[in-house]
């Protein structure tokens, strides 16, 4: 293509699509991983069994300590209340709360139930260089609402109740470890080396994740609308 004279370049595509395959399935591994369990499916609490993985926030925060939330029942449960009592659980354990995670039809139903709240609209923080989101008031002040795009945080069931997660998180007490380089290592073999006409990139990265304290952080389960 490129002795061709095209301004583009097919390779550095399917590079940029293969180091966009690898950041999905860390971010979705940090949030539903399970390197521990092989009963796991993709369906329940524990998470797809991958035993090249790790264990995720959705079977780490799986403890006694997490909060349910229906708010889809007659009478429904109120979230920011739900949130905020998880939030309480985890400050009575010393922990310091910055941010909640979760997907966008759970935002969708906090929004819901806070529009009637005029001041919510324009209750914003930055949560990053160019990020800003909604904040609803908690025991640690405003709380951020980053909503994740995609299936990384995802939907599983439970006495057939769908369920998705609100990750509370200490992100002071959580670290990727890792082997080599903290990024992406691409591996280019050249033409020929395989035997064939090919040039060929190889993407891998060898991390973790590492919840030290658990206590410091929490989770909601937020039952969805069927």
């Amino acid at each position: 293509v490129q002795h061709g004279g095209m301004p583009w370049s097919p390779e550095q595509l399917e590079l940029q699509g293969g180091l966009r395959a690898v950041a999905h399935k860390m971010q979705k591994t940090i949030f539903q991983g399970n390197a521990t369990t092989t009963g796991g499916s993709t369906d329940t609490e524990l998470g797809a069994y991958d035993a090249n993985a790790f264990d995720g926030l959705r079977k780490i925060l799986n403890t006694s300590r997490k909060v349910d939330a229906d708010p889809t029942a007659g009478t429904p449960d109120d979230l920011r209340q739900k949130i905020n009592d998880a939030l309480t659980i985890a400050m009575q354990e010393a922990g310091d709360i910055q941010i909640a995670y979760m997907t966008p039809e759970t935002k969708n139903l906090i929004d819901y139930q806070q529009d009637k709240n005029i001041m919510y609209a324009n209750n914003f923080v930055n949560v990053g260089v160019g990020v800003t989101t909604n904040a609803i008031n908690g025991v640690f002040g405003a709380l951020p609402l980053a909503v994740v795009k995609g299936d990384s945080i995802g939907e599983y069931y439970e006495t057939s109740t769908k369920y998705s997660d609100i990750y509370l998180l200490d992100e002071t007490t959580i670290s990727v470890p890792y082997l080599g380089s903290d990024g992406p290592t691409v591996l280019d073999i050249p033409i020929g080396i395989s035997g064939q006409l090919t040039h060929l990139y190889i993407v891998f990265g060898m991390w973790g994740l590492a919840v030290k304290v658990p206590q410091f952080s929490n989770k909601v389960r937020v039952v969805q609308p069927a």
